[in-house]
């Protein structure tokens, strides 16, 4: 009897269990398949061209001509006919020193120079008679002489005199401080009824035509005059000017600009330097992959991906040039999406520039 219960609780198991496999089974046929992972590239010519080599660097924007205006006499600042940041043009009024000392000396010498002239025209008429006199024989020839000494005396008085108005009226010009070129004001550094003396600055001036100065390694070979400078892409200028002396052990190269760029003196831009132009095959720089056995590019062929190995002569952020121009399309994208290219089964290619 126990025998046959064993047999019939195997026979129950077994049952069940092949009941359950038969649904697992069915189950796992119903599961759709995972699909199939799919790429999305765009495809890109190759072509033959020049490539310019650059080299970026941080410039500085300066003035090309800047100057610490001062006084040459000392005074009382009575006016600062200027703001800052303001333009001006060559000749205009920048600061006024108070002149009324100066006035007044120059109206008390004018009236000095009257009486001088007065007073030697007189002695003129005097001599003027006392010559015919002494050609009458009324005056010895001594007498006339003494007389035109004294004559002469008077003269070189008043001349000096003038001479002496002269230079006040020059010291008067001297008090009108103004633009020795057309340019911008920078800072001012003193204010009405602050006393300016000599070789103290009384405001900054700049010359509205800009330079850029930009600094690198002593080292650097690359960086030579005349050589082309682009900003975005575009040309503003040439280096105009290497330094003979070193600013922080660095070189320092000027840049002469086409135009004004439409930002303030001392601050930083960047720039592209031309150092070198190169003619051969172009691709953009995304077409390249990197890896430790060479440099490839993904050839589109037959509907198919292949790696094709190539030199590549010189890279930059946006284009590449390499050595032999090979015939077709070339993959375009991240390095990571274009090493995969050969192990996917399924990529949707776009157009030229779709990337």
């Amino acid at each position: 009897m126990k025998k046959i219960i064993g047999l019939l609780v195997v026979v129950a198991i077994a049952f069940f269990a092949i009941t359950l496999l038969k649904k697992r089974k069915d189950t796992i046929t119903n599961v759709a398949s995972p699909a199939t992972p799919t790429l999305s590239i765009s495809l890109v010519g190759v072509s033959s061209g020049n490539v310019k080599q650059k080299e970026k660097f941080l410039a500085k924007v300066e003035s090309q001509k800047e100057a610490k205006i001062s006084t040459k006499l000392s005074g009382y600042i009575k006016n600062i006919a200027v703001e800052e940041s303001q333009k001006v043009s060559k000749g205009e009024l920048l600061v006024e020193i108070d002149k009324a000392e100066l006035l007044t000396v120059l109206n008390t010498t004018n009236a000095t120079l009257s009486q001088q002239k007065a007073d030697y025209a007189l002695s003129q008429k005097i001599y003027k008679r006392n010559q015919k006199l002494q050609k009458a024989g009324a005056l010895p020839q001594e007498k006339l002489d003494e007389f035109s000494i004294a004559l002469q005396a008077k003269k070189t008085k008043y001349i000096s005199t003038q001479e002496k108005i002269n230079q006040i009226n020059t010291q008067l010009n001297y008090l009108d401080i103004k633009a020795p070129y057309d340019g911008v004001i920078g800072r001012i550094l003193l204010q009405k009824g602050n006393l300016a003396v000599p070789a103290q600055p009384i405001l900054t001036f700049s010359q509205s035509k800009q330079k850029l100065t930009f600094s690198y390694a002593p080292q650097n070979s690359n960086i030579k005059k005349g050589q082309e400078v682009l900003n975005q892409g575009k040309t503003i200028g040439n280096i105009k000017t290497i330094y003979t002396q070193a600013q922080n052990g660095l070189s320092v190269a000027e840049v002469e600009l086409d135009g004004l760029l439409s930002l303030p003196e001392g601050s930083y831009i960047s720039i592209d330097v031309i150092i070198g132009e190169h003619i051969g095959c172009i691709v953009p720089s995304d077409t390249i992959i990197h890896t430790h056995s060479g440099t490839k590019i993904m050839m589109y062929k037959d509907l198919e991906f292949i790696p094709q190995k190539v030199t590549v002569i010189f890279e930059d952020e946006e284009e590449a040039l390499i050595g032999l121009c090979p015939s077709g399309n070339v993959a375009r994208g991240s390095e990571a999406k274009l090493a995969k290219l050969p192990f996917y089964e399924k990529v949707i290619v776009r157009g030229e520039g779709d990337e």
